[in-house]
């Protein structure tokens, strides 16, 4: 596929989903990432996109994709910020927390990272997941 052609599937897909045809979007931008073309860009558009029709599994699996990404890129703060959309999707999920509060620890974030590992401190329950809250409290102190 020419880049042009993608280029007009990437706006169509911008279009449905602005105009609020989200199930619309989602295919023609699940199409633009089939092609081999992959941009934080597209993702993110999707992302948004399935958020807006509910698909809270579909939007963090893309989520971390971008995470991802913006790991290997060494762009920490970008990282940052998409981990955190996902811990605003699962607020309640500590393993989100950890994630993120990893990611302040690997941008020399460490007041934050404290922060977040409390977070997560608190929603660990101490007998399901004992290595998790022993983790956690070892980071904290």
């Amino acid at each position: 596929m020419r880049i042009k052609d993608l280029s007009e599937l990437i706006q169509t897909g911008n279009e449905c989903l602005k105009s609020g045809y989200y199930e619309e979007s989602i295919a023609i931008l699940k199409l633009v990432l089939e092609k081999d073309y992959w941009s934080p860009d597209v993702v993110t558009n999707l992302v948004e996109a399935y958020l807006a029709i509910g698909d809270r599994d579909e939007a963090v699996a893309r989520l971390r994709e971008l995470v991802e990404h913006y790991r290997r890129e060494g762009e920490l703060d970008m990282a940052i910020e998409r981990c955190a959309n996902i811990v605003e999707v699962l607020p309640e999920d500590a393993n989100e927390h950890v994630a993120l509060a990893t990611l302040y620890l690997e941008a020399g974030k460490k007041n934050r990272a404290v922060e977040e590992f409390r977070l997560a401190q608190k929603k660990i329950n101490q007998k399901e997941d004992p290595d998790t809250y022993i983790r956690v409290s070892e980071e904290i102190s």
